[in-house]
C-alpha cells in the first residue's frame, strides 16, 4: 500500500462458526469509517462459539472524514461496556502522509460503562443485559443460577455438559452477563459458552 495517500485499517470481527463472514465494502458516514460485513447464505444459525476474522484494508485517504472520526466494525452503536469496539482517531488523516501519535488513536472512553448490575433475588428485565457476580453453590453448581423476577431458575435439560465451565463454577465464582429472553428462559453468557436457565418446577431437589 502506499501510505502517503492510503491508511490502513485492521477489522477484528467475531462470528459463531456456522457463519462464514466476509468483509464486502469499507463504509464512511459522517464521521464514522465501519466495515460491510456479510454472512453469504447465512440463516442467522450461527454457534454459541466466538471465531475470531481479521481483515486489514488499504484506504484512500482521500474519502476519509476531514477530522477527527471513529473506526466500527458496523454501521450500529457498539454496546455499553465494550470500548474497544470503536476507535477514535482525534486527527484529520485525510492529507497526504498525515500521521497520528499512539494518543491520538484509542478507545472510546464513552463506552466504558459496563451494565447495570443484578444480585440474586433481584429484577432482569427483558431484552437487557445485566452483569451478575455468580456465587455458585458447592452443591448445586451450575445447575442453578439464581432467582430473579420472583423465579428460581435451573439449567436446561438441553444444555450440553462444559467441563470448562464446570472447572471454572468449581472456583466458587463467575462473572456473567444475564439475557432474560422471555419468562421462559434466562441465558447466563460466559467468555466460555453461554448457559440457558429455565424456571425451576416446585421441589426441585437442588
Amino acid at each position: 500500500m502506499d501510505f502517503e495517500s492510503e491508511i490502513a485499517i485492521w477489522f477484528g470481527a467475531v462470528y459463531g462458526s456456522g457463519c462464514p463472514v466476509r468483509l464486502d465494502d469499507v463504509l464512511v458516514n459522517g464521521d464514522t469509517v465501519h466495515g460491510e460485513f456479510v454472512v453469504p447464505g447465512g440463516n442467522g444459525l450461527c454457534h454459541a462459539d466466538a471465531n475470531p476474522h481479521a481483515y486489514v484494508v488499504a484506504l484512500d485517504r482521500g474519502g476519509l472524514p476531514g477530522g477527527p472520526f471513529r473506526v466500527q466494525l458496523d454501521a450500529d452503536d457498539p454496546p455499553q461496556g465494550a470500548p474497544e469496539e470503536r476507535t477514535e482517531v482525534d486527527v484529520d488523516l485525510s492529507a497526504a502522509g498525515a500521521t497520528a501519535t499512539q494518543e491520538e488513536i484509542h478507545a472510546d472512553p464513552g463506552l466504558g460503562e459496563q451494565e447495570p448490575a443484578v444480585e440474586d433475588g433481584g429484577t432482569v428485565r427483558e431484552g437487557e443485559a445485566a452483569a451478575y457476580r455468580w456465587v455458585v453453590d458447592p452443591d448445586c453448581g451450575l445447575q442453578v443460577l439464581g432467582t430473579f423476577n420472583g423465579t428460581r431458575w435451573r439449567l436446561a435439560d438441553e444444555t450440553p455438559a462444559n467441563a470448562e465451565m464446570e472447572a471454572l463454577a468449581a472456583e466458587g465464582e463467575l462473572e456473567v452477563t444475564l439475557y432474560l429472553v422471555d419468562d421462559s428462559t434466562l441465558i447466563a453468557s460466559h467468555a466460555v459458552t453461554e448457559l440457558t436457565h429455565v424456571p425451576a418446577e416446585d421441589g426441585f431437589g437442588c
